[in-house]
């Protein structure tokens, strides 16, 4: 799934919409604005849960993904990041079909013999820190590891990405986005209120509809009404 306005529409609807001034095309540093700004806000909405003041919880399935190629190296405490990580959802042991917990920092650094080789065994907690994933305990042999994760979106650039990762039903908010941030950076404040709203009012109505798929978490096992004798109840 993907969105539907390539690069090129995206740039010509955002000039549009402040106005077809030539001015905003391209700038002596920036090079072209109407891409940068629609590229700061295709990251905004997709790194971000509060958009001036206002808290919406965003999730954008296509951005939930693994890494299933790593595997731990004895004697060596942690495994790579994946390069286009935002933030980990879980780390599976693959070889020994179990999930490690997730620990603070804080958390691993109270572990002593971390990396003592008569400390090793297989890896139970993890905690990443920067490009790297720490394990604890040490791996005393390989262990292949599935990484979850939700990762950062491509630039658009017209090329290899010429449309968005997530679905076309954010074309809008990201366009509509894009104009806000637009306007605040040439200070025309008077309008920015009523495109901040227009906003609003298209990813509220966006960030809960997956909310649906959860309908099917609830194992709750419900008598039928018409296997019940209601003699019983009288």
């Amino acid at each position: 799934m993907a969105g539907d306005w390539t690069f090129a529409e995206f740039k010509a609807l955002l000039k549009m919409e402040l106005g077809e001034v030539d001015i905003y095309d391209s700038h002596s540093v920036m090079g072209d604005l109407p891409g940068e700004w629609i590229n700061t806000a295709y990251m905004t909405l997709t790194t971000r849960d509060m958009f001036w003041g206002k808290r919406m919880a965003l999730y954008f399935p296509e951005l939930m993904t693994s890494d299933a190629t790593q595997s731990t190296i004895d004697g060596r405490n942690y495994i790579s990041t994946p390069s286009d990580c935002l933030h980990l959802e879980g780390l599976w042991d693959t070889t020994n079909d179990t999930q490690l917990k997730g620990i603070s920092w804080k958390k691993y650094r109270t572990y002593s013999g971390r990396t003592d080789t008569d400390s090793e065994g297989e890896p139970t907690e993890y905690v990443r820190r920067g490009s790297r994933i720490y394990l604890y305990r040490q791996p005393d042999d390989t262990y292949a590891m599935t990484i979850y994760y939700r990762k950062r979106v491509n630039r658009l650039d017209g090329d290899s990405y010429d449309t968005t990762e997530i679905g076309e039903e954010w074309d809008e908010p990201i366009l509509r986005l894009a104009v806000v941030q637009s306007l605040i950076r040439l200070k025309r404040y008077d309008e920015v209120k009523i495109h901040k709203e227009e906003f609003h009012e298209l990813v509220e109505g966006l960030a809960s509809i997956y909310n649906n798929e959860k309908k099917d978490w609830d194992n709750r096992i419900l008598p039928s009404i018409t296997g019940l004798n209601t003699s019983d109840y009288s």
